[in-house]
């Protein structure tokens, strides 16, 4: 399961590269131009390497609250938020792309925003370069949780 999680999460990733909606145009001719060689580094990982990801999604389970309004609701799913990276590895232009309902989909935005990337994305001469990110964020009640 968690190997289906993984690869479903990099060809979401990598679509994202070559196909953003949301992105500015500018942006996206940026981004189409240049292939990416190295992806942006997230506390000194690759975010596409295996522990890359595992301390990405590590931090993201650390810094979300579920809603309460959510948890009281017992909704669950998946909201997606895009976002830029620049040359510099800074985030920007933070967009929800599939939204589930306004408190889930805010909480997901806050998320999003907090990610601080180490290095930016790289092309194949080495040159920093700036790239579209796509985020998927699960939100999943643990029913032994909610009983406590």
């Amino acid at each position: 399961m968690v190997r289906y999680v993984i690869v479903f999460l990099i060809i979401n990733m990598s679509l994202s590269v070559f196909g953003q909606a949301n992105c500015e145009d500018a942006k996206l001719n940026i981004a189409l131009h240049r292939y990416i060689h190295t992806y942006p580094f997230f506390k000194e990982y690759e975010v596409f390497s295996d522990s890359g990801l595992d301390k990405f999604y590590a931090f993201i389970r650390n810094n979300l609250v579920y809603p309460e309004t959510a948890k009281k609701d017992k909704i669950e799913g998946v909201v997606v938020v895009s976002f830029w990276i620049d040359s510099t590895a800074t985030t920007s232009d933070h967009k929800i792309s599939q939204g589930i309902r306004e408190d889930l989909d805010t909480e997901a935005l806050r998320i999003a925003k907090l990610i601080k990337f180490d290095l930016p994305a790289k092309d194949y001469y080495g040159k920093p370069t700036g790239m579209c990110f796509t985020l998927p964020i699960r939100f999943k009640l643990d029913d032994k949780k909610l009983k406590k």
